[in-house]
């Protein structure tokens, strides 16, 4: 049975023990601080250096612009917040969702020979457009394969018809283009921003292609 004295000294040798735990506790949680605090700034410039690595090429700076753009016409929700981060923080196979649309765009913008043989710049409501059908081709293409080739798709438009979006473009409800279009708009903008100077899409003057667009892309 311990005395009075012992349980007095014992509980006051807990009492000196606890203290000298936090005091060691604080004191390494503090060096510890001190020593991540280091190697951060020690790392920190080959990690800005990574992320500008990351869109250091025109391709990956457009992919970037077009990220961008469709955060802003697609708001953050459930089913989309993991796409809702910055470019560079996207998966590998969703960055390159992205450099197709400035693939399909440099396809596009290239001049074509028309009936009496001269090479002329496709327009840029035309480009758009033509963005759009590959697109909308696309995601039938993946419908069909899912669901069965001509298989509907109803849906609903603004103005309360019921309609199939599983159809070709030009039979496509316009309600259901706009995002394709949109989607267009913004990669040939970033297109021109990044790859290729801008051009005019209207003078019959503009037939030498520049070729700054496919030396990008490489």
């Amino acid at each position: 049975m311990p005395t009075k004295l012992h349980q007095i000294v014992t509980h006051i040798i807990n009492k000196e023990l606890n203290k000298a735990k936090t005091l060691i506790h604080e004191s390494m949680n503090e060096k510890l601080g001190i020593l991540l605090e280091e190697k951060l700034l020690e790392y920190a410039p080959t990690i800005m250096e990574s992320h500008e690595n990351i869109r250091s090429s025109p391709t990956d700076r457009a992919a970037s612009d077009v990220h961008d753009a469709w955060m802003t016409r697609n708001p953050k929700e459930d089913y989309n917040a993991h796409q809702h981060v910055p470019y560079e923080n996207l998966s590998p196979e969703e960055q390159e969702k992205d450099k197709e649309h400035i693939s399909i765009i440099h396809e596009l913008q290239k001049p074509v020979e028309s009936s009496t043989g001269r090479m002329l710049q496709p327009q840029r409501h035309e480009i758009v457009d033509g963005f759009g059908k590959i697109a909308h081709e696309k995601w039938r293409n993946g419908f069909e394969a899912s669901k069965g080739v001509g298989t509907p798709r109803m849906k609903s438009t603004s103005d309360g018809q019921s309609v199939n979006i599983n159809v070709p473009w030009a039979e496509l409800h316009p309600d259901y283009k706009k995002e394709n279009l949109a989607a267009g708009e913004a990669a040939l903008t970033a297109y021109e921003t990044h790859i290729r100077p801008k051009w005019k899409y209207d003078s019959a003057k503009d037939t030498d292609p520049t070729g700054e667009g496919a030396e990008a892309l490489r």
